[in-house]
């Protein structure tokens, strides 16, 4: 699914077995979600502009989970639960509340950020072999 152009409300959702799910917006969002529930080979979501709250979760077995945006974003949250080989965020631009959270079993999380920040907060709960902010 895309977007481009001014949005109040971009959200899409799955569930069940995907190969890839992939979400990505363009412009001006008050409110950007992506969720997913069940197994998904690659979860990939993007924003490009501004955005009021920006939000993805998953819950299930994903090989890949990915996130970024670039722009001016209130709120920036990513949510996973279950086994993931690689967890990705990152954002760049200004952001008030910037908040990674991970539980199960993660072979790489990764989270990084670039500008102006409020709050910067990434946690994980579980078995990782790498871990880093």
């Amino acid at each position: 699914t895309s977007c481009r152009g001014s949005v109040r409300r971009f959200s899409t959702s799955c569930r069940g077995s995907v190969s890839s799910f992939t979400t990505s917006c363009r412009g001006s969002v008050r409110r950007f979600s992506t969720s997913c529930r069940g197994n998904v080979s690659r979860f990939i979501t993007s924003c490009r502009g501004n955005v009021s709250r920006f939000s993805t979760s998953y819950r299930g077995s994903v090989s890949r989970f990915s996130t970024s945006c670039r722009g001016g974003i209130s709120s920036f949250t990513t949510s996973c639960r279950g086994s993931v080989s690689s967890f990705t965020t990152s954002c760049r631009g200004s952001v008030s509340s910037f908040t990674t959270n991970c539980r199960g079993n993660v072979s790489r999380f990764s989270t990084s950020y670039r500008g102006g920040v409020s709050s910067f907060t990434t946690s994980c709960r579980g078995s990782v072999s790498s871990f880093t902010t």
